[in-house]
């Protein structure tokens, strides 16, 4: 077993380069995967990923960002010996970063669509009905028109977001959506705030 990597590198027949540029990939992809799942259940690796955390809490950056420029800043300091090396290390905390970032928004990924359009009573009451989400009325002018609007905001998962889609698309085909990406969703039908602060409570 221990002579298992080696010969594979051997029989790859690929060079030191090559195979560093790899480690440096499914290393932090492997270790990004990891500590994602450790930090969505509201712990900690004990490594710099609590530095990334504080960021995240006083200055709402993403927990992927936070570690990233902590790690950097170490890493980067290590270019007054091997100038190569830390190519790779920033490189292998990149990778790591955003796939911490993509774990922690693949579980809970909510996101806010805003929807303008003249039906907008059926379409909410189609929400109401076939999501049983809430639905928030915001005015808006049309700049072109100069005419109100109505104009409909929902949170939805990820996985709903088809369903609305079909939902708007048989009410009024001329309407108009966005959808926003969302970092946290806090409420009924998504998070409590009773939840978190016994999450948080668990891992301090």
């Amino acid at each position: 077993m221990d002579h298992l990597i080696p010969n594979l590198i051997e029989k790859s027949g690929s060079s030191s380069v090559e195979i560093t540029l790899l480690s440096a990939f499914y290393g932090g992809l492997i270790t990004g995967f990891g500590m994602g799942l450790v930090i969505w259940k509201g712990s900690t690796t004990g490594g710099t990923d609590i530095i990334a955390m504080i960021l995240n809490k006083v200055f709402s950056i993403s927990v992927g960002t936070g570690l990233m420029i902590t790690d950097t800043i170490i890493t980067a300091s290590s270019i007054f010996i091997n100038p190569l090396l830390p190519m790779y290390g920033v490189m292998a905390i990149f990778i790591t970063a955003r796939t911490i970032d993509g774990v922690l928004e693949g579980f809970e990924s909510t996101r806010t669509i805003l929807v303008i359009s003249d039906h907008y009573e059926d379409i909410k009451n189609d929400i109401f009905n076939v999501l049983d989400r809430g639905v928030t009325y915001l005015k808006g002018v049309g700049s072109f028109s100069g005419q109100d609007k109505i104009v409909l905001m929902v949170v939805l998962s990820r996985n709903e977001i088809g369903t609305l889609k079909k939902i708007i698309d048989n009410r009024d085909k001329e309407a108009f959506m966005v959808v926003l990406p969302n970092a946290e969703a806090i409420g009924y039908g998504f998070k409590n705030f009773l939840s978190i602060k016994k999450e948080r409570t668990e891992s301090g």
